[in-house]
């Protein structure tokens, strides 16, 4: 009786974490470079209360500049955010639609 318990223990924690749901985020990371200077980063993330785009920001709250796209794409994606597409408008800015799991 015992081994049928433990066995039965065993199984219903083994099998606890399948039933666990994982939410995705998703974001529209745009990327620019205005009057030829250092290209600038606003991100907007579905679901936020604004919606409206954020430039992205150190610590201290000085708006961060990148060398290149990919630069900033590499900053967000070591923020947890992975690449999905991304699309060329008005060939000013490139916009890259990222997601991220939280689980």
């Amino acid at each position: 009786m015992r081994k049928l318990l433990l066995i039965s223990a065993f199984t219903l924690c083994s099998t606890a974490g399948v039933f666990a749901q994982n939410t995705v985020k998703y974001c529209d990371l745009v990327v620019y470079k205005p009057n030829f200077k250092n290209f600038i980063a606003e991100m907007h993330v579905d679901g936020d209360a604004r919606p409206r785009f954020t430039k992205l920001r150190d610590a201290a709250g000085n708006k961060l500049k990148f060398a290149t796209e990919a630069e900033a794409i590499n900053y967000v994606a070591k923020q947890g955010w992975e690449l999905v597409t991304a699309y060329n408008r008005n060939h000013s800015e490139t916009h890259f639609i990222m997601k991220k799991s939280d689980s």
